[in-house]
């Protein structure tokens, strides 16, 4: 898939590789696999209304755009990579929520965790949710947007009874995802611990090693 779609674009890739100095000379597949490392900086560029470098135009950011979230597409592909990508954070949100729930009073209410946009396709890739894959309501096939994130929430909806729920937010747009094997938004902690049991590794180096 990489050989056909580096030769589509073997011109447009080899001129963006030299315009920006990232893997310069080197097979156009290359230059693709790592598009995202040319295109994302640049996407900063704009959204923050600074120039463009010379060479570089919107026309050539949209192409580039499109090769990137074909790349991601392709990057986090099935449940294997998502349950090596994303699986270990699930399963700290899940531990997290366990030792709230031990430890109640004494236990810290929130966690920040800061990644990228790896870290996010990972994740939905982990949790079957929606991907740059998969074209749906959330993200139309995209890269999640800069700046963007996923909250976990942990809901005591009854004295001892706990539920997740877990949204997208993007700027001022907040959404509730609902994740595969849970029978409602609001899902109920161990319905979510057993929804997410395959996808969290229980040695990851190992698993990642073989």
């Amino acid at each position: 898939a990489y050989k056909r779609q580096a030769r589509k674009y073997k011109r447009f890739l080899k001129r963006m590789s030299a315009v920006t100095g990232v893997n310069e000379g080197k097979k156009t597949r290359k230059i693709l696999y790592d598009i995202n490392e040319i295109y994302e900086p640049l996407s900063s560029i704009v959204l923050h209304n600074l120039p463009l470098p010379k060479g570089v135009t919107m026309r050539d950011m949209e192409v580039m755009r499109q090769l990137a979230d074909w790349n991601y597409h392709h990057q986090f592909r099935g449940k294997e990579m998502g349950r090596l990508t994303g699986g270990p954070f699930v399963g700290e949100v899940i531990k997290r929520f366990a030792n709230f729930i031990d430890k109640r009073g004494k236990a810290r209410k929130f966690y920040l965790y800061s990644g990228h946009q790896r870290t996010l396709l990972g994740l939905e890739a982990a949790l079957g949710i929606e991907t740059v894959r998969t074209k749906g309501p959330l993200l139309d096939g995209r890269v999640p947007a800069l700046g963007s994130h996923y909250d976990f929430e942990l809901h005591e909806v009854k004295k001892g009874d706990f539920s997740v729920k877990l949204k997208f937010v993007d700027g001022d747009n907040e959404t509730t995802i609902r994740v595969p094997g849970c029978n409602s938004d609001m899902c109920g902690l161990e319905q979510f611990r057993k929804a997410t049991a395959a996808v969290v590794p229980k040695d990851w180096r190992a698993e990642c090693s073989s």
